[in-house]
């Protein structure tokens, strides 16, 4: 969508997405962006999300090199099952 302008109209809030990020702490989750991948301890946070229920998948290059990839990218990306609700 464009305005009078051609410039990109602005997009209307998700009320989906809004309501979700409602309740998180983002102080947290921008202290945690600032780590490498070095700097975390993948499974220590991996049996946590275990423990707790979380039923998740682990994709980019740190699940392509466990399953024997050479790829070179540390990128790590932990997606939750939204097809359930979590304990």
């Amino acid at each position: 969508m464009t305005d009078r302008g051609g410039r990109a109209a602005p997009l209307e809030p998700d009320p989906v997405i809004e309501a979700y990020k409602k309740d998180v702490d983002r102080t947290l989750l921008r202290e945690n962006l600032k780590r490498t991948v070095e700097e975390i301890d993948i499974e220590t946070a991996f049996r946590l999300l275990a423990q707790g229920g979380v039923e998740f998948i682990v994709v980019g290059g740190v699940a392509a090199r466990a399953h024997g990839s050479a790829r070179l990218t540390n990128d790590l990306h932990v997606v939750r099952d939204g097809r359930r609700t979590s304990k």
